[in-house]
C-alpha cells in the first residue's frame, strides 16, 4: 500500500529501485482487474508504466477501496453479530418453544383428567338420575297397588255389608216371633246392664282392680261369661252352639265372608274377649275385631302391619285376643296371640262407646270359641 506522497518520481529512482516498483505496481494492476473499472462516473485507476506517480483519480480510487474494505469488514462484523443474535434468539425459541410444548401437554393431561372426571360424575349423576327414577316408578306402581287394594276392600266390604242385609232379610220373619219372646228376657238384661253401666262409672272413678268388677257384676247377678253372641246379628251361612252361644261354625260351601256380633259392646271393667280355633284354618284376614252397633259397620280388622308381610296364620289351639284401653283417650286397639300382645302400635278406635265383638269368618268348617273372661290366657289386668 502506498501512501499519499510518493516522496521521488520515476525519473530520479535508480535502476533497480524502478523495477521493483513496476513489479509491485503490476501485481497491484493484477489485483485491481478484478474491481470495477469505474465508480459513479469516475476512473478507479489510472496509471502510467513509465511514469510511477499515481494520480488524483488513483488516490480516490485508492481511498474508496479502503473505505469499501472497512465497510465491508464492518458489514461482515455486523452481519456476524446479527447472524449470533439470530442464532441466540432461534435457540432461545426454540427453549421457549420446547416449554411452551411441555406446557401444551401438561395442560392438555390435565384436561384429560378434568374431562375424565367429568365423565365421571356424569355417569354419577346420570345414574342417580335413574335410580331415583326407578324409585319414582316403584312408588307410584305402590300407590296404584294401594289404590286397587283399597277398591277391593271397599268393594269387599259392600258386599259383606250387602250379604249380613240380605241374610238379615231372609231371617227376619223367623227372628220376630223369638225376639217377641225374648223381649221380657232382653228387659231384664237391660235392666242389668243399667245397673251394670252404674257400677263401672264408679269404679272408673275410684280406679279399683278388675277382681272387684268381676264381684260386683256377680253380686248383681250378671257375669262377663255371660255376654254371648246374637242370633239376631248372625249370618245365615254360620251356626250357633245353644244354648250359651259361645262356638260360632261356618257351614256353607261358598267362599262368602260371613259375619256375628256379640249381644253386649266392650265395657270398661269388660273390654277384651278371646276365640280359640277349634277347628279348620283361621287366618287374620278371616275376622273384624268390633261393630260399631249405632252405625251397623265394622271397624278396621287385623292391623295392616299384621295383615301384610309376613301374614301370620291362626291354627288349632291358638287362641286371639282383642280389646280396647279404655284408660287413654286414644282408645288403643289391643291384639294378642297365645297371651302376648301383638304390636299394633298406632291402632285406635275413634270412640270406644257402643263397640260390639264381631267375628267374620269365609271357610267351610272353620269353628271357633269365644271366650268373653273373666278368666284370659292374656292377663289384660296388665292394660286396664
Amino acid at each position: 500500500m502506498f501512501s499519499e506522497k510518493l516522496g521521488p518520481t520515476s525519473t530520479n529512482l535508480d535502476p533497480s529501485v524502478k523495477k521493483r516498483l513496476l513489479l509491485a505496481w503490476s501485481q497491484l494492476g493484477s489485483q485491481l482487474m478484478d474491481l470495477p473499472t469505474s465508480s459513479d462516473g469516475f476512473d478507479f485507476l489510472t496509471y502510467d508504466v513509465n511514469h510511477l506517480s499515481l494520480s488524483p483519480t488513483e488516490l480516490r480510487a485508492k481511498d474508496e477501496l479502503h473505505q469499501m474494505k472497512e465497510e465491508l469488514k464492518n458489514t461482515e462484523e455486523l452481519v456476524g453479530k446479527k447472524f449470533e443474535q439470530m442464532e441466540e434468539s432461534l435457540a432461545k425459541l426454540a427453549l421457549e418453544n420446547k416449554e411452551l410444548r411441555a406446557e401444551h401437554e401438561k395442560l392438555s393431561l390435565s384436561n384429560a383428567n378434568k374431562f375424565a372426571e367429568l365423565k365421571e360424575y356424569q355417569n354419577k349423576q346420570q345414574k342417580a338420575i335413574d335410580d331415583l327414577t326407578e324409585k319414582l316408578k316403584r312408588a307410584n306402581n305402590i300407590r296404584g297397588m294401594d289404590h286397587k287394594q283399597k277398591n277391593y276392600q271397599e268393594g269387599l266390604q259392600r258386599n259383606r255389608d250387602k250379604s249380613l242385609k240380605s241374610g238379615r232379610a231372609m231371617v227376619g220373619a223367623k227372628l220376630v216371633k223369638q225376639k217377641q219372646s225374648n223381649a221380657n228376657k232382653f228387659e231384664e238384661i237391660e235392666q242389668k246392664n243399667d245397673k251394670l253401666e252404674k257400677s263401672q262409672k264408679e269404679e272408673q272413678l275410684n280406679i279399683v282392680h278388675p277382681q272387684k268388677t268381676v264381684t260386683t257384676m256377680r253380686e248383681i247377678g250378671q257375669t262377663p261369661q255371660q255376654n254371648r253372641w246374637d242370633f239376631a246379628a248372625c249370618h245365615v251361612n254360620l251356626a250357633l252352639s245353644e244354648p250359651d252361644r259361645l262356638i260360632v261354625q261356618h257351614n256353607d260351601d261358598k267362599w262368602e265372608w260371613s259375619s256375628v256380633r256379640a249381644e253386649r259392646p266392650l265395657l270398661p271393667e269388660n273390654p277384651y274377649f278371646e276365640v280359640e280355633v277349634l277347628e279348620k284354618t283361621w287366618t287374620i284376614r278371616s275376622w273384624s275385631a268390633f261393630w260399631r252397633g249405632e252405625s251397623e259397620r265394622r271397624l278396621p280388622a287385623f292391623p295392616r302391619n299384621l295383615c301384610f308381610g309376613t301374614k301370620p296364620e291362626f291354627g288349632v289351639g291358638d287362641v286371639v285376643g282383642c280389646g280396647i284401653n279404655f284408660k287413654n283417650h286414644r282408645h288403643d286397639i289391643i291384639y294378642t296371640k297365645n297371651g302376648k300382645r301383638l304390636d299394633t302400635w298406632g291402632l285406635v278406635a275413634d270412640s270406644a262407646s257402643d263397640l260390639f265383638p264381631c267375628v267374620s269368618l269365609r271357610l267351610r268348617g272353620t269353628k271357633i270359641k269365644v271366650n268373653f273372661g273373666p278368666n284370659f290366657k292374656y292377663n289384660i289386668a296388665d292394660v286396664i
